[in-house]
């Protein structure tokens, strides 16, 4: 299997990427680019390590959802 993504599937993540809320952004970016623990995000937010990682999981979920092509409801968009 090959890692190799392609300029589409860039661009789509860009874009699901772009939706997300900005603490979803944040601690994606936090954790999966620098390799930040949840507590270690969490500190530094001064937010409980709980909540970092539901919202990763959030993100994650969102993400995928849209990769594959579904809308996000109203909800999800904004939590």
């Amino acid at each position: 299997m090959s890692n190799h993504i392609d300029a589409e599937e860039q661009l789509r993540f860009k874009a699901a990427f772009g939706k997300l809320p900005w603490i979803q952004r944040e601690v994606f970016i936090l954790h999966r680019l620098h390799g930040l623990t949840y507590a270690e995000i969490g500190c530094l937010m001064g937010l409980s390590e709980a909540y970092i990682e539901r919202q990763m999981a959030k993100a994650i979920h969102k993400l995928i959802k849209q990769m594959n092509g579904d809308k996000l409801s109203l909800r999800e968009r904004w939590f």
